[in-house]
């Protein structure tokens, strides 16, 4: 979304930044570089970046979904996302949706099965919740 020329967010969907800004493609460059500990993967391609933003004084939102509510790296993301952005970025947590391997990007997805960490049963069965 296109506010004042300046504020744009992810679109939730897709996982994709909507807009050409330089500021946000920055953005999204590193929050690419902020890896989930346990899966090794970035939190971009895991499906925890709900929305970014950059408001008209030039300070960055960012809204994680963690894969459990309850867990407890939650600080850890806060303090990586913080250090990629700078110290002023705010970090909302969001609980819902419920994070499913369905929101993965398919390549990562992928990995973690070829590791072990998910199922592709499982996978299939997040999707089907999905449609």
């Amino acid at each position: 979304m296109l506010i004042n020329g300046l504020v744009t967010e992810l679109d939730e969907g897709d996982h994709v930044f909507q807009s050409h800004s330089t500021a946000l493609k920055d953005v999204e460059s590193q929050l690419r570089k902020v890896i989930d500990p346990e899966m090794g993967i970035n939190i971009i391609d895991m499906g925890m970046v709900k929305s970014a933003s950059i408001d008209e004084d030039g300070r960055v939102s960012v809204s994680l979904l963690l894969t459990t509510p309850a867990c407890p790296l939650w600080e850890l993301f806060e303090y990586q996302v913080k250090s990629a952005l700078g110290e002023g970025t705010l970090v909302n947590f969001v609980t819902e949706p419920r994070w499913t391997p369905a929101m993965m990007e398919e390549d990562a997805r992928e990995e973690l099965i070829r590791r072990g960490m998910i199922s592709s049963g499982r996978v299939a069965l997040d999707i089907g919740r999905r449609q």
